[in-house]
Formats: structure tokens, sequence, C-alpha cells
């Protein structure tokens, strides 16, 4: 019985632990700006959706920033961004 619900924990932990995303740390220079689709691309082609609670005021084409974000749904989602 012990070794059973050993078992069923260490499965259940290894599931429950791929399932949590990890935040992805980038930075780079801003290419381009599109307040309206909530869109921000880096140099390196990326885009990033940025939240309306997400604070762009300030960022420029050819800005410098470090980006926090997660992937949902397919989309690069902005956690937090600040010049760099």
């Amino acid at each position: 019985m012990r070794k059973t619900i050993t078992t069923a924990l260490v499965g259940y932990l290894a599931f429950a632990g791929s399932a949590l995303a990890v935040p992805d740390r980038v930075n780079g220079t801003i290419t381009n700006i599109d307040l309206g689709k909530h869109e921000i691309v880096l140099s390196d082609g990326q885009s990033y959706t940025v939240p309306p609670n997400i604070k762009v005021d300030g960022l420029v084409k050819g800005a410098r920033v470090a980006i926090v974000s997660e992937k949902l749904d397919g989309a690069n989602v902005v956690q937090s961004i600040s010049a760099s």
C-alpha cells in the first residue's frame, strides 16, 4: 500500500511540475509597436502580445527593452517590460 501511494505521489508531482509555465526573459530592440493590436516586435522577429494592464508609455521603435513573457495559447504574452 505504501509503495502504491508513493508511486502515485511521484507521478502526480512529475505531471504537475511539467504543467507549470516558466517565464521567458529576453532583451532586445523594438522594431515595431502596434498599440491597436497590443503587439511589440523585437529585432529577433519575435512578437509579444501586451495585455492592457502592462504600461508601454515611453517605449518607442529602437528602444532596448527587457521582457518577461509566458507562452499562452501559442502567443508570447508580456508579464513585464522595462527599458534596458
